[in-house]
C-alpha cells in the first residue's frame, strides 16, 4: 500500500526530486554531522497512506508537528536546536540563521515516551502525498511557512497565557506546567 504505482510515480517525478535537492541545499551541518548523513540525496520516506472521504473522522490529526513534542524542552540536546529562541531578549530574530542546523538534530531524543507513532529517520524535510479529493477545512493539511515567526511562536507559547482582564494580550506565565497540544 505505500508503494503503489502512483505513489512511487510521483515520489520519482523529477520535479519532486528537483524541489528536494534545493531544499536540503537550505540545511548545514559540520563536517562531523557531514559524516552521519546526506544533505546531498533526498529520502522518501514512506509513513501512511491516507484515503479519506471528505467528513471522514477516522484517524484525524489534531494539529500538531511531528518529531516530537514536549521532548523540545525536555530533551537538553533537543533544546540546542532552539537555543537561539530560548536565550531570550531578541536573539528569537536570529533563528531563522540557525534553524536548518542539522548537528543538534542528530543525537536529539525525539521520543522520550514511546509513542507508538513515533520514528527516528531524520527527515529533513517532510512531504504529503494524499490520495483523496478534499478542499479546505475537509482535511486537508495546513502550513505555516513563517519559519521566521512560527518556530519562535511554538517555542515561546508555553510560557504566556492570555491576559484575564485583557483577551487581545498575553502575559508571561512561567507557573503553568501545562503545554498547549500537549497530552501531558
Amino acid at each position: 500500500m505505500y508503494n503503489s504505482k502512483g505513489q512511487v510515480a510521483c515520489r520519482e517525478h523529477p520535479g519532486v526530486i528537483e524541489t528536494q535537492r534545493y531544499l536540503l541545499t537550505l540545511w548545514h551541518a559540520s563536517e562531523a554531522a557531514r559524516n552521519q548523513i546526506s544533505l546531498k540525496t533526498p529520502v522518501s520516506y514512506f509513513d501512511r497512506v491516507r484515503i479519506r472521504q471528505p467528513g471522514d473522522t477516522t484517524f484525524s490529526l489534531d494539529p500538531h508537528i511531528d518529531n516530537g513534542s514536549v521532548e523540545r524542552w525536555q530533551d537538553p540536546v533537543y533544546r540546542k536546536c532552539y537555543k537561539g529562541i530560548l536565550r531570550g531578549g531578541s536573539a528569537w530574530r536570529e533563528y531563522a540563521n540557525d534553524a536548518f542546523d542539522v548537528e543538534p538534530r542528530l543525537d536529539a531524543v525525539q521520543d522520550m515516551y514511546d509513542n507508538s507513532n513515533q520514528g527516528s529517520i531524520f527527515r529533513a524535510w517532510q512531504g504529503w502525498i494524499a490520495m483523496s479529493k478534499t478542499g479546505p477545512d475537509e482535511g486537508t493539511l495546513r502550513v505555516l511557512p513563517l519559519l521566521r515567526v512560527a518556530i519562535p511562536y511554538i517555542i515561546l507559547r508555553p510560557f504566556f497565557r492570555l491576559d484575564e482582564d485583557n483577551a487581545n494580550e498575553w502575559v508571561v506565565d512561567l507557573d503553568n506546567p501545562e503545554f498547549p497540544g500537549s497530552l501531558l
